[in-house]
């Protein structure tokens, strides 16, 4: 469908007959506003048209129209236009598809590089949004792993501690003399009751504040190390821990290290320095 198709099967309804249709063959569709000298103008092939006075129908600025359009007899320099259906929203959902077709195709030729910028803009806005949403899942995920690994980090930093403190113990053990003084005696307020320890020793935790040995037996006195994870039992025929049944209970064991609900067997060695048993508490 062609321009005058278009215009003549809008215009055909509102009472024009065959014979008005002359006038019509240079017509348009031009969008009006007001010009810096008060007037209602648009431009049509570089030409101002200007409202026909005659029109009988009231163009207003911002406002588009199908105008037929007369040439200045006087000047032809500018065109008169009366108007002949404005172009709003009633206009558009009255259209048929093939006219529909024929506009997009209009507005694409005329305004193609204005859409294509609109549509970049557009198109450009999207991809940003959606690389921000990416990077803040991918950040979100990152910090998630990094906050894991530092954990596990400082989790071996702490085995690590407590493994050089083991370490450095056994090599005190192994520098030492081999017959030792009487270090129960050397410790403020305990007697010396002689070595009950054999050099091997197997030492089990069996509940959250009770151990358990065969070569236990007889009373103790008990010292914990400053990291909570050592613990020194000392012969003590005075001392507060007594032995039953090869088990002694150690008040506030379960505070120092939470029993994890199974018996297990823990690190133990016989120290000649203090003339008593070094228990690794796990």
């Amino acid at each position: 469908m062609n321009r005058d198709d278009f215009v003549y099967s809008h215009v055909s309804k509102f009472g024009i007959n065959d014979g008005d249709w002359r006038y019509l063959t240079q017509s348009a569709a031009l969008k009006f506003e007001m010009d810096k000298k008060g007037n209602v103008s648009s431009i049509y092939k570089g030409l101002y048209v200007y409202r026909d006075r005659d029109s009988e129908e009231n163009i207003l600025p911002g406002e588009t129209w199908i105008v037929s359009l007369t040439l200045n007899p006087k000047t032809e320099s500018n065109y008169f236009a009366k108007g002949i259906m404005r172009i709003d929203a009633r206009f558009l959902f009255d259209l048929e598809k093939d006219q529909m077709d024929e506009i997009a195709d209009a507005v694409w030729n005329n305004c193609r590089k204005e859409i294509e910028e609109s549509f970049a803009s557009r198109f450009e806005a999207e991809k940003s949004k959606l690389v921000e949403e990416a990077v803040a899942e991918r950040t979100a995920a990152y910090k998630s792993q990094i906050d894991e690994a530092n954990a596990k980090v400082s989790s071996l930093e702490n085995k690590i501690e407590e493994d050089a403190q083991i370490i450095d113990s056994l090599k005190k053990k192994q520098t030492a003399p081999e017959a030792a003084p009487d270090a129960a005696a050397a410790i403020p307020g305990f007697e010396s009751v002689g070595r009950q320890f054999p050099t091997e020793i197997d030492v089990m935790r069996i509940g959250p504040d009770t151990l358990y040995s065969s070569d236990f037996s007889g009373r103790y006195s008990a010292h914990v190390s400053a990291d909570r994870r050592k613990l020194l039992m000392v012969p003590d025929a005075n001392g507060p821990v007594i032995c039953i049944e090869n088990m002694v209970t150690i008040a506030g064991l379960s505070y120092m290290v939470p029993y994890n609900g199974q018996e297990h067997e823990l690190i133990s060695k016989y120290s000649p320095v203090h003339g008593g048993v070094l228990i690794f508490i796990s």
